[in-house]
């Protein structure tokens, strides 16, 4: 019976293995895609940012640690239509725009307490 089972689990980690490497979130993949949206750094910022304040570092890696903004924007580039993309980048945009208004100060510029109550406001 175990042998069964340890059978199984080599089956789906060598499965794994071959479906691994067309996983490609690189820096330079993301520069591609980020190159082909026009995003500026204000824009790659409040997306690190965002990110960040939802998956804050402790005593683990946090979003930023993991470079989890180029999943985001080689995903979006993948699996999203192209108005669903111009849809996401003009969210990033308004969401900017209604900080600065209500803050004074650029998403990026905020404290992280500041950050995740301004997230909370969004519902």
């Amino acid at each position: 019976m175990r042998r069964r089972n340890a059978i199984k689990k080599l089956g789906l980690v060598a499965g794994g293995i071959f479906l691994l490497p067309s996983c490609n979130f690189s820096e330079e993949k993301a520069a591609q895609v980020i190159e082909e949206f026009q995003i500026n750094q204000g824009q790659k910022d409040l997306l690190k940012d965002l990110i960040s304040a939802i998956i804050p570092k402790d005593n683990l890696p946090g979003a930023a640690d993991l470079k989890i903004e180029n999943f985001v924007w080689i995903m979006l580039k993948e699996t999203f239509d192209k108005a669903s993309q111009t849809s996401f980048i003009a969210g990033l945009n308004q969401f900017s725009k209604r900080i600065e208004k209500e803050n004074a100060k650029t998403f990026t510029e905020l404290s992280q307490d500041e950050k995740v109550a301004a997230l909370y406001e969004l519902d």
